[in-house]
């Protein structure tokens, strides 16, 4: 320090008080301590720091700097070690502080990056101990951006117990937010949005054992999760939080054009588990698969489903981060999938160490219902898939899908039927179906039915036949999409001239043919 001066039998002053770590760098600058003293008290008690009335700091500037290590530079001049209340001097004097600062600088959080900083500035405090072991504590601040920061809170000396209330009002979430979370572990991104903090914190004087409760009310936040896959907007709502865990009854946000619920538990920090409630409505499921929300893995293989229209969604998640049970349902209203409309879809589903279980699934679209269930084994490197289905009175030609898959196949009329999926890579499925006042190759059918398995663009038929105004058709082959049919044919009483028409022979172009017949062949 540059100068000690004052009246010696009542005060002296400190001034310009500087103290450094050994690389030179600065922790503390002290324009002024002022300590009032009663030097009758002294000659009388022998005892220095019991005569003292008053401390006053004028103008600190404190520096907290974490090194890239992790370690912060006033542990480089003093170790903070376990404080007992007979190591604790009785000092019955008042300290205050005014127009202190306090700049924070740490580089261990992004080593590669600028260090975060926060500079609080105006503060004023006070520390009374008029009423022995017991020390009142009160601070005031403000931060770079005028917001104020409250800690009021009370010590006691005889226990080594301290008991602080921090209030912050009104505080950007960003810039506190993206410094407090590590943003490539978690994926979580704060944007934008204000918060007001209630703390309330309970330690001994070495802050061995901390133990805080309180509440964050957020206004107007924004949170990007998994990548930016996921932006969160407006969140509005209160979070009460322990050292346990944290809690939330009422919040809510956006997402694009959806709104969301949240409600329920999280707790145990080290290892995070969590009973929660989500609702979602109005979620477009277009804008969830395309564009900057399509970066991760999950969300790539929706995209490839093109998936369309408006969803709402259900979901109860617990258990731990790493391994939770997912339950829910989802309806999706006036959507569609790979080019199929769909005019309603509903599924129940639990979710339990990637495995994936559906069911009360029901479609309703081209004019009927398709209802169904199943289960998806997501442990491999490609998924396993067993699900089950039941159609109902489809219309053919709103089905885009299927006429894509068998253009060769000619297949028109009201379809029903049972499918089971039992492979996604490469696509396997079999099943049965059934056609009503429909067509196939050209041939129309009263009614007709066909046993099939699908593989590798390959349909195999068997047990298939058909029937129209007392004739029957009936064979089994397979289908080579693409590329060409083989299948093996009888008719009974089969007029000649559709047989023309069907098979499209050039020789018999020159010929009436009248009359019916029965066929055994392959074509």
């Amino acid at each position: 320090m540059e100068g000690i001066k004052g009246n010696l039998l009542k005060q002296i002053v400190l001034e310009n008080l500087r103290v450094q770590e050994p690389s030179k760098e600065e922790v503390l600058k002290v324009q002024r301590i002022t300590v009032r003293y009663s030097l009758l008290h002294f000659l009388l008690r022998r005892n220095l720091l019991s005569s003292i009335q008053e401390i006053r700091v004028s103008s600190p500037k404190v520096y907290l700097t974490r090194d890239r290590k992790g370690l912060w530079n006033v542990e480089k001049i003093y170790k903070v070690k376990k404080i007992t209340p007979e190591k604790i001097p009785q000092i019955v004097a008042t300290l205050k502080i005014d127009s202190g600062e306090v700049i924070l600088l740490d580089y261990f959080k992004s080593p590669l990056k600028p260090p975060f900083q926060k500079v609080f500035k105006s503060i004023s405090a006070s520390l009374i101990s008029s009423d022995y072991p017991f020390l009142i504590l009160s601070l005031k601040g403000l931060d770079e951006r005028q917001k104020e920061i409250k800690v009021k809170g009370k010590i006691n000396l005889s226990s080594s117990c301290l008991n602080l209330d921090l209030y912050l009002h009104s505080w950007n979430l960003p810039s506190l937010g993206n410094y407090l979370v590590d943003k490539d572990k978690t994926s979580v991104k704060f944007k934008g949005g204000r918060f007001d903090l209630n703390l309330h914190l309970s330690s001994d004087l070495a802050f061995s054992q901390p133990d805080y409760q309180g509440e964050i009310q957020l206004r107007g936040a924004g949170v990007n999760l998994f990548k930016d896959s996921l932006p969160l907007r407006d969140i509005e709502g209160r979070l009460y939080f322990t050292n346990q865990g944290v809690s939330s009854e009422d919040l809510g946000g956006s997402l694009r054009e959806a709104k969301f619920k949240v409600r329920g538990v999280a707790h145990n920090f080290a290892s995070p588990q969590f009973d929660l409630d989500l609702v979602c409505s109005n979620l477009s499921l277009g804008e969830l698969s395309r564009g900057d929300s399509c970066r991760g893995d999950s969300l790539e293989s929706l995209s490839k489903l093109k998936p369309e229209g408006k969803a709402d969604l259900s979901l109860r998640l617990k258990g731990e981060v790493t391994d939770p049970k997912i339950t829910g349902q989802i309806t999706i209203r006036k959507g569609g999938f790979l080019g199929q409309k769909v005019n309603q879809v509903s599924l129940s589903f639990k979710y339990y160490q990637r495995q994936l279980e559906l069911s009360e699934g029901l479609a309703v679209l081209a004019g009927g219902e398709i209802f169904g269930g199943g289960w998806v084994d997501l442990s491999g490197d490609r998924p396993k898939i067993l699900v089950s289905l039941i159609s109902k009175d489809l219309n053919s030609s709103e089905l885009p899908l299927l006429q894509r898959l068998s253009p060769q196949l000619r297949l028109r009329g009201n379809l029903g039927g049972e499918t089971i999926i039992s492979s996604a890579s490469p696509l396997k499925v079999w099943g049965r179906v059934e056609v009503k006042k429909g067509e196939i190759q050209g041939v129309d059918l009263k009614k007709g039915e066909a046993v099939f398995a699908y593989q590798q663009k390959e349909i195999f038929l068997r047990g298939f036949r058909g029937e129209k105004e007392g004739a029957e058709i009936a064979g089994s082959g397979k289908i080579k999409l693409g590329e060409n049919l083989d299948l093996k044919l009888r008719m009974n009483e089969f007029d000649l001239k559709e047989f023309k028409r069907i098979t499209n022979f050039a020789w018999l172009s020159d010929y009436q043919l009248k009359g019916s017949a029965n066929f055994l062949g392959r074509l």
